[in-house]
């Protein structure tokens, strides 16, 4: 709760609503100042106690379909704050104010096993992402510029079937947005 000095040295609270000092007259519980603030103050409540409710309840509808979207959302935004200063995988258009997808060298359709593996995501300029389907020739050499032909290589011959859990997806989009918040604070 809010309090403020008097010029007694005495704490006076402040009325959770209107932000006015107020002396209590009813309880030692009391939060606001008057009737017409302890009805705001319910109604501010309740909509509260509403709206996690209805948080809660659409968590509890979803289902590994959503999972899988949070995740991904989570390790594309990991990705473009990632790649920020540096220049397109595919043609080097340096991606640093500019709009670009987190782009992956094996398609999400295609290989939907490597979806999260962040050594085939990399920043991408619009252009070569969406309008040259990848720009994948380009794309492979920036790879191997970046990793080395071996990783590369390894990419390309994953063919391993995964399926992911509702709790490993969760950790993947926990992961990664606790990634996302560590450097927008600049720990990185």
């Amino acid at each position: 709760m809010a309090f403020m000095q008097t010029m007694e040295g005495l704490r006076m609270p402040k009325c959770r609503v209107c932000k006015e000092v107020f002396e209590k007259t009813h309880s030692t519980l009391q939060a606001v100042c008057s009737p017409k603030c302890g009805i705001a103050y319910s109604r501010q409540t309740k909509a509260t106690e509403w709206r996690r409710e209805k948080r809660r309840r659409r968590e509890k509808l979803k289902t590994l379909s959503d999972y899988t979207k949070d995740a991904q959302k989570a390790i594309n935004a990991y990705v473009r704050l990632r790649d920020a200063n540096q220049g397109c995988i595919s043609c080097g258009t340096p991606l640093a104010g500019r709009k670009f997808d987190a782009g992956h060298y094996r398609s999400t359709g295609a290989a939907p096993h490597l979806r999260f593996n962040e050594f085939q995501i990399y920043g991408q300029c619009v252009p070569c992402n969406q309008h040259l389907s990848g720009n994948l020739i380009e794309y492979r050499l920036g790879l191997i510029g970046r990793m080395g032909r071996e990783i590369v290589r390894g990419i390309e011959e994953d063919n391993e079937i995964r399926k992911y859990t509702k709790e490993e997806l969760l950790e993947i989009r926990d992961f990664y947005r606790a990634e996302v918040k560590r450097m927008m604070k600049g720990e990185e």
